[in-house]
């Protein structure tokens, strides 16, 4: 019963840790002001890392970016992408930082007249929430590749000390023969020492007559 309740449990914590995130829009603080963003959660805090998977998602889409390390932002010029500048290009601003045990990833883009926000541009937005939906979903899968790679780790560590056990197992059968063979060998040498016991007995008591009759003998010969 205990060990079903365990697997349970670690099946309810994959599936939780496998949930998609949700985007939402907010006003966050950017390098030209407080601007609307589009925001997501991302199941990993290992925020260098993110970033560098972020650059490469972008470049796939034809978006090379370049870092602002003073505003700790990354952003691209003139970029073009149908799915957000429906032909015209833009500004693409991003920011990646710790959030509790994840992080998460802000966007802003800049059409030029103004920033891009649901409401304004319904369609634009749709564009950015599904790049950054796919972009939430590489994380995960990053995530879960990561901590299958811990497992696959721990279950080598596993299998190591399993073949230790084996082997301690062997050696304690191996002392086990050669303390049995010992056993044999003080059992048989027991037997012989009782024997050489009585030999020895045997001639203590016929030196010892022998000393008496020579005794005697002395015995005789003062008594002359």
């Amino acid at each position: 019963m205990k060990k079903a309740v365990f697997t349970l449990s670690i099946l309810i914590m994959i599936f939780f840790g496998l949930s998609a995130q949700e985007v939402f829009e907010q006003d966050r603080p950017m390098s030209l002001g407080m601007k609307p963003a589009h925001v997501i959660l991302l199941q990993m805090n290992d925020v260098r890392d993110i970033e560098k998977m972020w650059d490469d998602y972008m470049r796939e889409m034809g978006i090379k970016m370049k870092r602002n390390r003073k505003a700790d932002e990354y952003f691209s010029e003139e970029s073009e992408l149908y799915s957000i500048g429906k032909g015209n290009t833009f500004n693409l601003y991003s920011r990646i930082q710790e959030q509790g045990d994840g992080a998460e990833i802000m966007v802003w883009v800049d059409l030029g007249s103004e920033f891009l926000t649901t409401s304004d541009n319904p369609s634009e937005s749709k564009g950015l929430t599904e790049i950054l939906l796919g972009f939430e979903k590489e994380v995960r899968i990053e995530k879960v590749r990561r901590e299958l790679e811990s497992e696959e780790d721990r279950l080598k560590e596993m299998n190591k000390d399993l073949e230790n056990l084996v082997s301690d197992n062997e050696r304690f059968h191996e002392n086990i023969e050669d303390t049995k063979k010992e056993i044999k060998e003080n059992e048989k040498n027991i037997e012989n020492n009782l024997k050489e016991q009585e030999s020895s007995k045997k001639k203590i008591k016929e030196q010892k007559v022998l000393m008496e009759a020579i005794k005697k003998r002395m015995e005789a010969i003062q008594a002359e």
